[in-house]
This record gives C-alpha cells, sequence and structure tokens, in this order.
C-alpha cells in the first residue's frame, strides 16, 4: 500500500507527459517531470521517516507483543527498507514517463533491471556476501542501481531535447 503513493503522481502525469510530447512541447514535459519528482521525494521522505522512526509501532500492530524477537528483525527491516522509499518514486516515474512518450524500450529496460534483474541479484549475492541478516539490504540496493540506469537514460533524452537533435518516433 506505502508503494501506491509512489505510483499515483506518475500515472496522473502520464497523460499530460503524453500529450506535451506529442505536442513536442518538450519544456512542458521537463517542468511536469521535475514537479513529479518533487512530490514524489516529499512523499519518499516522508514514508521513509514514518518507518524509520515510527516503524515499531506500525509492526506491532499486526504482530503479537508476545513475539518481541519477530518485532525486532521486523523494525531494523524497516528501517533499512525504508530507505528505498526515497529512490523508488524517481524509478517508477522514469519508466511511466518513457511509457507516456512512447519509447517503450526505455520503460522496459527501466521495471525489468529494477523489478526483476537487480532484485535477483541483490537477493541472491547478498545473503552470500554478507549473511541473510542482510537480505533487508536487497530492496533498497536494487533501487539504487536501478537509479543510475534511470538517471542516464533520462539525462540523454533530456540533452538531446535541449539540443533539438530528438526525433520522435510515431
Amino acid at each position: 500500500p506505502l508503494l501506491l503513493f509512489c505510483q499515483c503522481f506518475p500515472t496522473a502525469a502520464y497523460q499530460n507527459h503524453g500529450y506535451n510530447f506529442g505536442a513536442q512541447n518538450y519544456e512542458r514535459c521537463r517542468a511536469i517531470f521535475r514537479y513529479v519528482i518533487q512530490v514524489n521525494l516529499a512523499i519518499g521522505v516522508t514514508i521513509a521517516f514514518v518507518m524509520a522512526f515510527f516503524g515499531r509501532y506500525i509492526i506491532g500492530a499486526f504482530i503479537d507483543g508476545s513475539e518481541q524477537d519477530i518485532i525486532d528483525l521486523a523494525t531494523n527491516g524497516a528501517a533499512i527498507y525504508a530507505f528505498a522509499f526515497l529512490l523508488n518514486g524517481f524509478n517508477i516515474l522514469c519508466a511511466s514517463f518513457f511509457t507516456a512518450i512512447t519509447d517503450a524500450k526505455r520503460s522496459i529496460v527501466i521495471s525489468a533491471l529494477r523489478g526483476l534483474i537487480f532484485m535477483s541479484i541483490a537477493i541472491t549475492t547478498i545473503p552470500l556476501t554478507f549473511g541473510v541478516e542482510y537480505i533487508w539490504f536487497a530492496v533498497p540496493i536494487a533501487e539504487v542501481m536501478a537509479l543510475s540506469v534511470s538517471l542516464i537514460l533520462i539525462y540523454n533524452l533530456f540533452r538531446r531535447w535541449g539540443r533539438g537533435d530528438y526525433k520522435q518516433k510515431i
């Protein structure tokens, strides 16, 4: 459910990106993109803060108080996992943005790397390298790796738009 907060604004901006892209109003696309980044960052910071500092209370609402070891484990994991909320909004926005401007290839690359490839790599290598207790780092690490790809793809696109040598595919 918390991830839905990070998905709702890229989804809402989808039509605006598509419309402005079709009208070749690239500066408006950039402005909408920047606005959604700011909103998603605010949501991510809020969720990360709540999970990092109030995670014990949230988790305690779902786990019997006599299971203190599980509550401790889940609380520590939630604080680590919370970092992913700072990044996943940007990765979701990038994938949605590329879909909106009819660049399915880049959208699929981001989505597949983020949700399948980088997650698989992190889930299999982290426990072997650092121990099973570090599995909580899998999602934040996968998001960081996806962020690097997303940044490169968005930077290259916006740079081409700025130079005026972007050819719109139909």
